[in-house]
């Protein structure tokens, strides 16, 4: 009887439970709350890190488009020289009232600050 009312003990029911289970029954619900911590903390450094991701991309498409992916204003590509060279030719015939009238024209005007 002794050894009976020993194996029902709070203490030596845990210690079976731990045993059995691989844990307590008490920290079931304990281990359950961490884990739905963990994975709202998680999804919340997800939500950030894709925030500040498309932040930087954003940032990063500008700087790549001006600095890097940019022709600079003195630089005249090779398939542009045959039209440079028909255009001084075309300029230098007219008078300069009339290269006024032509430098409304977007690729005009570019092929005006190259020759200058």
């Amino acid at each position: 009887a002794f050894f009976l009312e020993e194996a029902m003990s709070p203490s030596s029911l845990k210690l079976y439970e731990a045993q059995f289970f691989g844990f307590t029954p008490q920290t079931a619900p304990f281990r359950t709350q961490l884990r739905s911590r963990a994975r709202e903390c998680s999804q919340k450094l997800q939500i950030f890190l894709q925030e500040r991701f498309k932040r930087l991309s954003c940032r990063m498409d500008t700087v790549l488009v001006n600095n890097v992916l940019s022709v600079p204003p003195n630089m005249l590509l090779p398939d542009d020289q045959p039209h440079k060279k028909y255009f001084q030719r075309l300029v230098s015939g007219m008078d300069p009232h009339g290269v006024k009238y032509l430098v409304g024209e977007p690729l005009l005007y570019y092929f005006i600050s190259k020759i200058n």
